[in-house]
């Protein structure tokens, strides 16, 4: 996160021991980018800012294709969310065995840990995550059956939307939704365009496009793999266009 997309190229630079980002966000070079419908979010008012920002970019004569994704069916985010806890398992697991200053070692110790101790430890929230996670194990035949299926899943996806552009676009979240002891997270509506860049390790970025409900609400672009230099140009490209300068929240509901 930072204030502008040359101080994250500059920010990504330093971290990852790189150059030409920063450069990139000066160049103007041509891109097609690929605007995915499938990637709104189902909230009024973020998709609205997104069709105003693509008005934006067509008037600064950017050149926008369509590109139509099915969205993921239930069984592919399914093998995602159980990736997820498969690697809890283990990587719990790894840090709690390294940790000098406790006896619990593993995720199935914290667990019992927590159960012993549930007036103070499971005062507001349960561990079913835990207990799943545990239930699972950790990167066994399963895991592997489920982690193949998701990259294959992921990489189709991603190759046919670049099929003909060099980024593709969507909305990203609406505005950020409230978390409180007791109840958790009351989920917002969101796109997916995260999803296939998450499972596959390629690059994706958000710029702002607006303020709604007090809030901003952001444009992701997803670049190739291994890309980040056309990424940072588009998300800098992109900036120029929206023209938003320093967006100020009110944290209005």
């Amino acid at each position: 996160m930072a204030r502008s997309v040359k101080d994250a190229a500059l920010l990504l630079e330093i971290m990852s021991a790189t150059t030409g980002l920063v450069q990139a966000c000066d160049e103007s070079r041509a891109l097609k980018i690929g605007v995915v419908r499938s990637w709104l979010t189902g909230h009024s008012a973020t998709d609205a800012l997104f069709d105003s920002a693509l008005s934006k970019l067509a008037k600064a004569g950017v050149t926008l294709v369509e590109v139509a994704l099915k969205a993921p069916g239930d069984d592919v985010g399914s093998d995602e969310y159980e990736v997820l806890l498969h690697e809890l398992f283990d990587e719990m697991g790894a840090y709690l065995s390294k940790r000098a200053d406790t006896s619990l070692k593993s995720l199935a110790h914290l667990v019992a840990y927590n159960s012993a101790h549930k007036e103070s430890e499971l005062k507001y929230f349960a561990q079913e995550l835990f207990d799943k996670a545990i239930k699972l194990g950790g990167r066994n035949n399963a895991y592997k059956a489920k982690r193949a299926r998701n990259l294959a899943w992921a990489q189709r996806t991603l190759a046919k939307g670049f099929t003909d552009v060099d980024v593709l676009i969507g909305a990203t979240y609406s505005p950020a939704w409230v978390s409180t002891l007791g109840k958790g997270d009351d989920y917002g509506d969101n796109s997916w365009i995260t999803m296939a860049p998450a499972i596959a390790g390629t690059p994706i970025g958000t710029v702002p496009m607006g303020i709604t409900e007090g809030l901003p609400v952001g444009l992701g672009v997803v670049a190739k793999a291994n890309d980040e230099i056309v990424l940072v140009s588009a998300l800098a490209q992109i900036e120029r266009a929206l023209d938003l300068g320093f967006l100020k929240p009110t944290f209005i509901k």
